[in-house]
């Protein structure tokens, strides 16, 4: 791979430089290839690895969005906002020892192995959190909140590092927008996938259990794309090598106005995150004198809801301004309606069988 192709390794936590690995060719473009040519620059051979690739990154995020919605009800109920915070500190904290054995462990280990080890390692770890749940640990909502955050961190970085090993720069600027797509239809339905088991009032460690599942058929994924990689196989077998990623932001100018960027981004997240707990557990709360009523649930479902919201706004692109100026078109035409007295019979504006405003859409 070229020199200038940025982020070698697995992603922002051991960078390094290697060699270029071409995917499997022929000479003829199959139907998936001229299918998904209709979407994007795919030649022939090509579009097999991409819709694995695709289907790989779509199933990461959706046991991501499981895993980071169970995490709040668990969170929430055992604190509130403000233990939420606490989490969010602790894991920025653990990130600091975290990323340097992150490293270490990747240069001891050929990457084929180190990715396998990874992502079997964040298996083991559901299935410690689902014993946890069985043994009464404490501050287990705690922990689990801070592990989803170096979890997810983790395995997007590792998978497009990945993505970044087997495809040349000009072939990776071709195709990655159409892996992305995974990606981007992975996170709202994780979301709707995890508020459809909460409204089946499916216990949170169980949930967990589903995501294990997708975990190793996404790592099975990664295994059928490895076989279709050819070229360097000394790439695949030798250990990446050791490198300190806080030592290359803190000469680099630009990577360190990116990381007092993020710095300021997950303020701003914080802050907000803690006014959207405040406000889930407030309104739970006051359901609580019904006997019937799951709070653990009701957080997991508003959650859940909240985030396919916004992850569908971000995959059509929309925006708050967006929001902003539908809601205010809106409070016009209900104002209107009001200083018209809501007459159906007045200028037709009402459906006389349905009493449906005749300006709002089936």
């Amino acid at each position: 791979m070229s020199s200038n192709w940025p982020s070698r390794g697995f992603g922002f936590l051991a960078i390094e430089h290697g060699s270029k690995n071409q995917m499997t060719d022929t000479t003829q473009a199959g139907p998936l290839d001229r299918f998904l040519g209709i979407f994007g620059d795919v030649r022939a051979g090509e579009g097999g690895t991409v819709l694995l690739m695709s289907l790989n990154v779509f199933l990461l995020l959706v046991a991501y969005y499981v895993l980071k919605t169970v995490r709040e009800p668990l969170i929430l109920m055992a604190g509130g906002a403000q233990l939420k915070s606490y989490a969010s500190a602790a894991q920025a904290l653990s990130l600091v020892v975290y990323v340097p054995v992150y490293g270490w462990v990747a240069s001891k280990l050929s990457r084929q192995r180190f990715l396998m080890a990874v992502i079997l390692f964040f298996v083991g770890c559901i299935e410690l959190f689902f014993l946890g749940s069985r043994i009464g640990t404490p501050h287990l909502g705690f922990i689990f909140f801070v592990w989803v955050g170096i979890f997810s961190l983790t395995t997007i970085a590792q998978f497009w590092s990945y993505a970044n090993e087997i495809y040349a720069r000009a072939d990776g600027e071709r195709l990655f927008p159409l892996i992305a797509i995974g990606s981007a239809a992975g996170a709202p339905l994780g979301a709707a996938l995890a508020e459809w088991l909460f409204g089946l009032q499916l216990n949170p460690f169980l949930m967990m259990q589903i995501s294990a599942g997708i975990l190793l058929l996404h790592l099975g994924l990664y295994r059928l794309v490895s076989r279709r990689a050819v070229g360097n196989a000394t790439s695949a077998i030798e250990p990446m090598k050791p490198g300190n990623g806080f030592a290359l932001v803190i000469r680099n100018h630009y990577l360190r106005l990116i990381a007092l960027f993020l710095v300021l981004l997950n303020i701003v997240n914080t802050i907000g995150e803690y006014i959207l707990g405040q406000a889930v557990v407030s309104t739970a709360d006051v359901q609580l004198s019904n006997p019937l009523f799951n709070k653990q649930a009701f957080i997991g479902e508003l959650v859940d809801a909240f985030h396919f919201l916004m992850n569908l706004a971000l995959v059509v692109d929309v925006n708050g301004d967006a929001f902003v100026e539908a809601y205010f078109k809106k409070a016009e035409v209900n104002a209107k309606r009001q200083r018209d007295g809501y007459s159906v019979a007045e200028e037709g504006s009402k459906c006389v069988h349905c009493g449906r405003a005749l300006d709002e859409p089936e």
